[in-house]
C-alpha cells in the first residue's frame, strides 16, 4: 500500500523493477477496487493521479513473483510523474508486506 501526497499536475509514478532474475515472473494488479485492472509485468510504470499537495492518496498493490534459478534483486521505483511546482511525497504508513510461500 503506497501513501502519497501529489499536485493535481505532478502526479506519482510507481513501478517494480529487477536486476538479473532474467527467468523470473512477477505478475500485480494496481487497482484493486477495479475487477478489470489489467495486471502488470516487470518495469510496467503504474501512474496515480495526485489531488493536491495535502490530500493524502492510496494506492494498493497486490501480485506475485516466482522466481527460477537465476540470481537478482527486486528493484521498486517511485517518483513525480511530471514536473511541476508541488512535490510528490511517499508517506509515512505505505509499506510492503511479502511472505514466502515455498
Amino acid at each position: 500500500m503506497l501513501c502519497f501526497t501529489a499536485g493535481t499536475a505532478e502526479d506519482m509514478r510507481f513501478r517494480v523493477a529487477r536486476t538479473g532474475l532474467g527467468d523470473a515472473e512477477l505478475r500485480y494488479a494496481s487497482d484493486l477496487d477495479n475487477a478489470g485492472a489489467g495486471t502488470l509485468t516487470f518495469n510496467s510504470n503504474v501512474n496515480s493521479a495526485g489531488n493536491g499537495v495535502t490530500a493524502i492518496r492510496m494506492g494498493n498493490y497486490i501480485g506475485f513473483l516466482i522466481t527460477g534459478a537465476n540470481t537478482g534483486s527486486i528493484v521498486v521505483q517511485w517518483a513525480q510523474q511530471t514536473a511541476g511546482v508541488n512535490v510528490t511525497t511517499m508517506r509515512a504508513g505505505s509499506m510492503m508486506m511479502l511472505r514466502k510461500v515455498a
